[in-house]
């Protein structure tokens, strides 16, 4: 059972795992499966969405990390780099390395103190070392 993540996170994954199960499964014919349509969920918005996906490349990274803060309750740094995005997971490297910048701006989007914006960092560092494998 898989738990946490975001709406469009959910959606990618039904979408990966239905079309596996039909198209590589074996357990429908290929005259079965060429009767199907394409997935049709991509152009269906999710409740809460303004514009459509929040993952397309019109939308700049600090925006799109703007809109994690504001519409997908992100309010700690590990929010965003390990349940919204799952980045700490998938590539901790680059995580890592984005750390500084998604803390400032969740810091002006949430209005933390200096030191609350150090805690963050230090939290996200120790949390992404203590899953990597060097």
């Amino acid at each position: 059972m898989y738990t946490g993540g975001t709406l469009g996170f959910a959606r990618d994954t039904a979408e990966k795992v239905v079309h596996r199960l039909l198209h590589d499964s074996g357990a429908f014919t290929a005259t079965e499966t060429r009767l199907l349509r394409p997935c049709q969920t991509k152009r269906l918005a999710l409740v809460g969405a303004q514009s459509g996906d929040a993952g397309s490349d019109d939308i700049s990274p600090v925006a799109r990390l703007q809109r994690i803060v504001r519409d997908e309750y992100a309010v700690r740094v590990l929010d965003v780099v390990a349940r919204r995005r799952r980045t700490a997971y998938s590539s901790p490297v680059e995580a890592l390395a984005a750390l500084p910048v998604i803390a400032e701006v969740m810091r002006r989007e949430l209005g933390w103190t200096t030191e609350r914006t150090q805690t963050e960092l230090d939290l996200a560092r120790t949390f992404i070392s203590s899953i990597s494998v060097a």
